[in-house]
This record gives C-alpha cells, structure tokens and sequence, in this order.
C-alpha cells in the first residue's frame, strides 16, 4: 500500500495563502505581540506620567523634577519630610517647600546634581510608601522594638540588617517586625493627609521649641562665662594693684 506523502512547507503556505481560507483570516503572532508590549509600554508610560494612582501620588512622577510638581504634592511631601532625619528632611524641603533647583541645592551641597536627584527620588519613594505614613501616625500604640523596627526601616531607610543592629534585635526578629508592619499596612486604612499634616506641624513646633530652648541655655552659659571672665579679670587687676601698693 502507497503512503500518502506529508505535506510540505510549500504545499502549507499555499493552502493557508488561499483567500477563502479561515487560517489566512488568522492575526500575525508576530504584530499581535508587538501591539501588546507597545500598549502596554503605553500604559506603564502613562501610570508612571501621571501624579496620582487610586488616590495615591506616584512617586516616579511627582520626583521628576522636569515637569511641573502640583502643589498637593509639594505639600504632601514637605509634610512627610518633618518626620525623616536631618540632612534628609533640609534636602526634600529645600526643593518642595522653598522651590530650590537641584542645580542651586547641588552646588550648596558641593555636590553634583545627578546625585541630587538620585538621592530625592530615594526619599520621595520613601514617603510616599504606604508604610510610612502608617508608620509615624499610629506606631505610638505599637511595642517598642515594632515601633523602633518600623522608625528603623520605614522612615529612615535602613536594611533589615542595619535595622536590627540599631533596634539591638537579630535579624529573624527584625525581619519579623517588618513583615508585622506590611501586614499591619495592608489591612489598615492610610493616614489621611491632613492627619499627616497636622503631626507634622506639631513636631515642628517642638522641634523649634527644644531649638529655642537649647539657644537659650547657650546664650545663659556664654552669659555665666562672659561674667566668670570678667570677675576674674577684676580680681587680678585688683590682686596687681595690691602687690604693687
């Protein structure tokens, strides 16, 4: 019995070339995949462009200092920064709060202005980030190694290693802080910004406060000093003029 020979790459692509042929009606692979990655480059685009995600800002937008920043997010931010360690809280100020260039806070700095903005693209993500703002509005009813976990990696951007040396905790304990805290996130509403807001403003008042203490009792022990010197400059003028007589 003569077997029937298989088709050929030939004799396929003639028959699916036919134009009453349902397979010739048949989308490329080739374009379809090429109009999924460029719509979803679109998209992704797009999201990143856009300053807010479900009522959140998008940190990629609102750090891209070559477009406008809206006021909100200026607001939001330089609220957030009260809460983060000095230098930190002075750089996102100084760009959010007082409209500083990078260029004017680079040379400041004395250093260069891609490092800069490296460095408030870093501190944008990190208010931003949901954890944050839970983290400094309602750790205060938290056990003190969670708050000091969550003030260690959330706030100041610490590594879980560097966390748990800080917090003097083992890594496994820190560890399980920070996944305590993502739960804790995750099922409890966001702060609302004027919550945020209002924390902010109050730390700041105490921090200007303690400040203004502090320069107080400097100006009173340069005071102290400043008569301690001139008492005992009399004394030896007195004690000269004596053994002189």
């Amino acid at each position: 019995m003569r077997a029937t020979p298989l088709p050929t790459q030939a004799t396929f692509t003639a028959t699916t070339a036919t134009p009453n042929s349902s397979a010739s009606q048949t989308t490329n692979p080739t374009s379809t995949r090429a109009h999924a990655v460029a719509v979803t480059r679109a998209t992704v685009g797009a999201a990143q462009a856009s300053p807010t995600r479900r009522g959140r800002l998008v940190p990629q937008a609102v750090s891209d200092l070559r477009k406008p920043v809206s006021d909100h997010a200026r607001e939001v931010i330089a609220a957030r920064a009260e809460f983060l360690p000095e230098g930190d809280r002075a750089l996102l100020q100084a760009v959010y709060a007082q409209g500083q260039t990078l260029r004017h806070v680079a040379l400041l700095q004395s250093a260069r202005p891609t490092a800069v903005s490296r460095r408030v693209r870093v501190l944008v993500k990190r208010v931003l980030h949901p954890a944050f703002a839970v983290v400094v509005a309602r750790s205060g009813a938290w056990p003190r190694s969670l708050r000091a976990v969550g003030d260690a990696i959330f706030v100041r951007g610490m590594t879980i290693r560097a966390a748990a040396a800080t917090c003097k905790l083992t890594f496994a304990q820190a560890r399980a802080g920070k996944d305590a805290i993502a739960a804790i996130v995750t099922d409890a509403p966001q702060p609302s910004p004027a919550d945020v807001r209002v924390m902010a403003r109050t730390l700041r008042k105490s921090r200007l406060a303690a400040l203004g203490t502090a320069t107080n009792s400097t100006t009173s022990a340069n005071s102290a000093n400043s008569a301690n010197s001139a008492n005992s400059a009399t004394s030896a003028a007195i004690i000269t003029n004596l053994e002189a007589a």
